[in-house]
């Protein structure tokens, strides 16, 4: 969480780009992230045998929900990142672990890349993830 208190406080001393950077180095995420933009082509599903048995984290969205996204994707394109990590099964490939509706819709209004986070996690991570998320 990176806060600009420079621009919150124009005007100030310099001595506030201290404050931001002592402020930063002690509330910025520490796991190990990328992010950026992806080709779509790149994405590959996450590992079902990987879920405990019984769970199907997926839920399809209603036709409202559904609709409303596809509008809101179509007019500002997709605003919020999607959750990825390096496949360990497949070469060049990255799993998703949040935001299946996202990449769904996104695919079919003709979007070819989308932004998202990497986690550098293990499979028991990446299952707890898609199951809450």
């Amino acid at each position: 969480m990176n806060v600009n208190f420079a621009k919150k406080f124009e005007g100030l001393n310099s001595s506030i780009y201290h404050v931001e950077s002592g402020y930063n180095s002690l509330f910025e995420n520490t796991e190990k992230e990328n992010h950026g933009e992806i080709d779509m082509d790149l994405l590959v599903s996450f590992p079902k045998n990987l879920y405990p048995n019984g769970i199907t984290p997926f839920y399809p969205i209603s036709p409202l929900k559904r609709e409303q996204l596809t509008e809101s994707i179509k007019k500002h394109g997709v605003l919020q990142s999607i959750t990825i990590r390096a496949s360990t099964r497949q070469l060049e490939k990255y799993e998703i672990l949040a935001s299946q509706n996202r990449i769904k819709i996104s695919k079919a209004v003709g979007l070819k890349t989308i932004l998202y986070v990497q986690k550098d996690i293990s499979d028991a991570e990446a299952t707890e993830i898609n199951i809450e998320i």
